[in-house]
Formats: structure tokens, sequence, C-alpha cells
């Protein structure tokens, strides 16, 4: 199976849907496109702990890609996220950059074999996440793009917290922050079993 989207001059695409692909043997996406234009890009509500946008107050772009009980996910996707690291550094951002790819309430998604490059601000934020599996992946952006972090787990942002999550077999460079667990006393849930295994890291700010 492959999903096609292509670059129609001044159109813009955002995914959002339920990715429901029980009984296939292989999934393969392929992204191509560049936006030129970010003022009807959709918004969504900041995550309930935080309040407000990430970078900027109010709402936050919306992700590129959600889905729920992904598998077998293998390709490229590149996020071309040139325009909003441009609008970063020139603080022109009305509001928080868009994630690669944000996954809420959601268990038992694989992701393997898939190459992340040039993602706007996160690649990918897991949000109240169980049963995540993420095996070689490579992960790169270019050295000054501005806090691109290879793959968040975010447990401080529900009392439900973020457990059973696998990372093994990841490269990663020039990234912010290449895997950052996330959590805040006083700021909810807990974290379990969390596994990291067999990760490359070059030229990161911080592991």
């Amino acid at each position: 199976m492959t999903i096609d989207i292509r670059y129609i001059s001044y159109q813009m695409y955002s995914i959002m849907f339920h990715m429901d692909f029980l009984g296939k043997t292989e999934v393969n996406m392929d992204f191509l496109g560049k936006t030129e234009n970010t003022s009807n890009w959709p918004l969504i509500p900041p995550l309930p702990s935080y309040g407000r946008g990430r970078e900027r107050p109010g709402d936050r772009y919306m992700s590129f890609l959600h889905g729920d009980g992904l598998h077998d996910v293998n390709g490229t996707i590149d996020g071309q996220g040139d325009i909003w690291w441009n609008m970063w550094r020139q603080r022109t951002l009305q509001f928080t950059r868009p994630n690669l790819i944000e996954f809420l309430n959601s268990k038992n998604i694989i992701i393997s074999n898939v190459i992340f490059r040039n993602f706007p601000f996160w690649n990918i934020h897991l949000v109240y996440c169980s049963h995540v599996v993420i095996r070689y992946v490579t992960i790169f952006a270019p050295a000054d793009s501005p806090n691109t972090d290879g793959i968040d787990p975010i447990s401080s942002e529900t009392s439900g917290g973020v457990e059973n999550v696998l990372l093994e077999h990841i490269n990663l460079s020039n990234i912010g922050v290449g895997i950052h667990v996330k959590t805040n006393i006083g700021r909810g849930g807990f974290i379990r079993n969390i596994t990291v295994y067999d990760v490359y890291m070059e030229n990161s700010d911080k592991g």
C-alpha cells in the first residue's frame, strides 16, 4: 500500500485519520511535497499540561501525520522543515511549529525501517502511548536546525503515563535531543518499561 501525496502549487496537506492496517503484511508510504505558505495550516489545542503552545502562546500547528495502530511502516519521510526553521530564526512564528509525527492515546505501534529527515520541530512525538516499538530507523536534520528532537516519549503530559516502549537499532545525526524521555515533578504520569538499545548518536546536543 502506498500513500502518495504530491505538491500542487498553493495546496498543503496535513493528514489526520485512523490507520487500521490489521491483516496487512506490508505498508509502504511515500509522502511527497513541500509547503511554501503556512497561513492556512490547521491548528490544534496545546497539550493539557502545557496549557499553551511549546514555543508561542495559544494553539499549535497540527503535526503532519497522526496515526493509531501503525504496523510495519517503511520508507523515507522528509519533513521539508526549512520554512519552519526560517520562521523560528526570524521570530515570525505565530504558533508552535508542527511535529513531523505525533501519536496521541495510541497503543500497539510498530515503526521500522524508516528514514526521517528535515522535520519542522520534534520528529516522533509519543503522547499517552503504550506498547510502542521503534527499530531500525535513521533520523537526521541539518546541524543548525533548531530544537529538532529525534524521539520524544512524553509521560509528563498525562496522569496515565507512558509505558512499554522499545527503541532499538536507531541512528541519529544532528539532533537537538536524541531520545528525550520527558517528566517533570508535579506534572503527571508514570514511566514504565522504557528500553533503549543499540542507539548511535552523532553531533547531538543531548542523549
